[in-house]
């Protein structure tokens, strides 16, 4: 489940680098070629992955984030958290309006949060000496 997410964000991330094409469009292209993918795999095998449609969709939203401001590290950490954030409230979190673009921007916030407190304490780290 965590690889989902992962996925999503780093091949939407990665195309956007690459072509710096329009970020929509590169994002629904993703999605449908992985949605294509899954279809075929459950016609083959008849399993249910409803949810993980859902995680890719989400992941991808977190591979929309500028260029300027992350890293292929950042981006990873972020659809890690987000995947983490999805299993615990995707129940509580159903009935919302936004919610995948809500949890996506939480996890993305929590990456620069994580990346900006290691920077300062690198720096207090580096001052002590």
């Amino acid at each position: 489940m965590y690889l989902v997410p992962l996925l999503a964000a780093v091949s939407t991330f990665a195309l956007y680098r690459r072509f710096q094409g329009n970020i929509v469009r590169i994002a629904t292209g993703v999605t449908l070629v992985f949605c294509l993918l899954v279809t075929v795999f459950m016609s083959v095998h008849s399993l249910a992955f409803d949810s993980l449609l859902t995680l890719f969709y989400a992941g991808t939203f977190v591979g929309m984030s500028t260029r300027k401001h992350f890293s292929y590290l950042d981006i990873s950490i972020a659809s890690l958290i987000l995947a983490g954030i999805y299993a615990l409230m995707y129940r509580e979190i159903d009935q919302l309006g936004g919610a995948l673009g809500f949890m996506s921007f939480c996890s993305v916030l929590v990456s620069m949060a994580v990346r900006k407190a290691h920077s300062v304490m690198q720096a207090a780290m580096v001052n002590q000496k």
